[in-house]
């Protein structure tokens, strides 16, 4: 049949050839939306955390309240799969400079990082829920720190980890870190304006 050898000549010559183009180009299109919607959302909100530590630092350091000194402290949480996109976040405009480059070797890189951290997303789900959970603690940018406050007591030089003290300290122990820290997340917010226009950003009702 004249008609099937030439629709089965062009599927062997052309089409596969163009389906393959497609296919390539679909990857590298939802590639570039999790470069984009994924990591750049995740950079800007983790250097939002960053931010807000150094603004509640800022607001208490060199103070002493009750004689005790108080300190915001966070750290990264070390785990695989948020090291692994925390290093695409920490080099994604170096990434961006590459793809827009001519060096093939290195973009072909950084498509393979990021197709590596796209599985990440792509694990089968456990009848438990445990990789969802996972899942969903990879685009929360507040799992990939851990928190503490450092309480310095009168004639004491070493810092006390509240986190340790809060399972066997008294209830004032206990609870006056919790406010000191919550009056400081007030007064940053309340004040976070005064360089621009200097309107109160809380609002007493």
């Amino acid at each position: 049949n004249t008609l099937w050898d030439k629709k089965l000549a062009y599927i062997i010559e052309a089409g596969i050839k163009d389906f393959t183009q497609k296919a390539q180009e679909a990857e590298t299109e939802w590639e570039d939306r999790f470069q984009q919607n994924v990591l750049g959302q995740l950079m800007g909100m983790l250097n939002g955390i960053r931010e807000t530590f150094r603004g509640l630092q800022q607001m208490i350091a060199g103070r002493a309240i009750g004689g005790t000194r108080y300190s915001f402290v966070h750290t990264q949480t070390e785990r695989g799969d948020f090291n692994q996109l925390r290093d695409l976040v920490s080099n994604l405009d170096l990434h961006k400079s590459f793809l827009v480059g001519t060096d093939q070797e290195k973009i072909e890189q950084v498509r393979a990082l990021r197709r590596d951290a796209m599985k990440l997303f792509e694990a089968p789900l456990s009848s438990d829920g445990r990789s969802l959970a996972r899942q969903r603690e990879l685009l929360d940018p507040r799992y990939y720190f851990t928190y503490d406050m450092e309480v310095t007591e009168p004639g004491r030089s070493e810092p006390i980890s509240l986190n340790q003290r809060g399972r066997k300290g008294s209830g004032g122990e206990t609870y006056n870190p919790y406010l000191i820290a919550l009056m400081t997340a007030y007064m940053r917010a309340f004040r976070r304006h005064e360089r621009g226009s200097r309107r109160p950003s809380i609002s007493l009702l």
